[in-house]
């Protein structure tokens, strides 16, 4: 994978300089999987996309005022830290420029003198180790003198800092916001309970990943930072309750649909789609050709010919394609032989997959019901 793979176009005058208000009239981008199809919501229908028993999991750091601007002591030259992570009362990891003014020793005044720092170490990342001076509780001075580290696209003045936190964060630690739960509102929350999903929260503080950009090519070659995170056994616990739920429902769903398709009098398909012998391994059902090619592509006469002696010698079993495309392959199959042409959804499993349980249902369900007409 190269991160020339990501490359796209985002015009500057489409980027949002200001939040919305209220936090949740933001925009939702809808991706739907069984279809391709995408819908242009408002964050706050999120809700309908949350099913009951469901689990939301939210991050409740909260981002500190990281970046400073002061000046170099010596010389009064320009500078600015970006916190990254407390090692101790006095000593920070921070991220600087301009780097070069930041040697060990080198020593810098922040706010007329309020707060002064001096660099203990280099790190091989071009981060440093500083050591700060103050008098009083550090994350006073911080509050004062502090501004939130805004991601350098974002040009307009924050007026209200609040709007760079979540309405659930809680502990300091975050250099950045975890940008996804900003247009998250109490009132949305309680929707959100209401409909018989458990929130749950963990902490995970944003830090230097989110700001080194990735310079290899090659993205496997890029150096990951570490990030701190909790995870209490409680919150473990209530994850796990969740995921079992949800396994325990898709056996149920297994057995239902195995015996479903256990009677019918006719075991044989041909598919259009690699995923589709998943079927027949689950339900019992014979795969007795898959033609693997790109929907829109004709078949050899050599494989064409192959493949109507197949369905001739087992009476012309039905030919199952996906339900999104015209697949000209199965077209002509099915005009040279008769055979039936049905449209099956190509989900393959559950929780492996990472599909959503409702979602995997719908497929199955409706995957049942193709099978038992075209089977019967």
């Amino acid at each position: 994978m190269k991160t020339s793979d990501f490359n796209y176009d985002l015009p500057e005058e489409l980027i949002a300089q200001t939040p919305a208000c209220p936090r949740d009239s933001s925009r939702l981008l809808v991706y739907h999987r069984n279809t391709g199809a995408i819908e242009h919501r408002i964050f706050h229908d999120v809700v309908d996309y949350l099913n009951p028993g469901d689990v939301l999991v939210v991050n409740q750091t909260r981002v500190i005022p990281a970046r400073l601007y002061g000046v170099k002591e010596d010389t009064g030259g320009a500078i600015e830290f970006l916190l990254l992570r407390r090692l101790n009362l006095t000593d920070w990891e921070v991220i600087l420029k301009p780097g070069k003014k930041a040697k060990p020793g080198a020593r810098f005044v922040f706010g007329e003198g309020e707060l002064r720092a001096e660099v203990l170490s280099m790190a091989e990342d071009g981060g440093r180790t500083v050591r700060f001076e103050y008098e009083g509780v550090f994350e006073d001075v911080l509050d004062r003198l502090g501004q939130m580290p805004l991601p350098p696209y974002i040009h307009e003045k924050l007026e209200d800092k609040s709007r760079y936190q979540t309405v659930y964060a809680k502990v300091d630690g975050s250099a950045a916001a975890p940008t996804a739960g900003l247009h998250f509102t109490p009132e949305l929350l309680e929707r959100v309970r209401a409909k018989g999903v458990e929130i749950v929260p963990v902490l995970l503080h944003v830090g230097l990943g989110t700001f080194r950009p990735v310079k290899e090519e090659d993205v496997a070659n890029h150096h990951m930072h570490s990030e701190y995170y909790e995870v209490t056994p409680e919150q473990a616990e209530a994850i796990a309750a969740n995921r079992d739920a949800y396994l325990a429902r898709l056996a149920a769903l297994d057995e239902e649909l195995t015996a479903g398709l256990a009677d019918l009098p006719h075991k044989d398909i041909i598919t259009f789609h690699e995923a589709f012998p998943y079927f027949a391994q689950a339900y019992g059902l014979n795969v007795a050709a898959v033609v693997n090619r790109e929907p829109g592509d004709a078949l050899s006469p050599a494989r064409l010919a192959e493949l109507v002696q197949v369905v001739r010698d087992l009476g012309a079993p039905p030919l199952f394609v996906e339900p999104q495309y015209d697949d000209m392959a199965a077209r002509t199959l099915s005009a040279e032989t008769g055979a039936p042409v049905y449209q099956l959804d190509p989900v393959v499993t559950g929780p492996e997959e990472d599909i959503p349980l409702t979602y995997y249902e719908d497929m199955m369900r409706q995957n049942m019901t193709v099978l038992q007409e075209a089977l019967r």
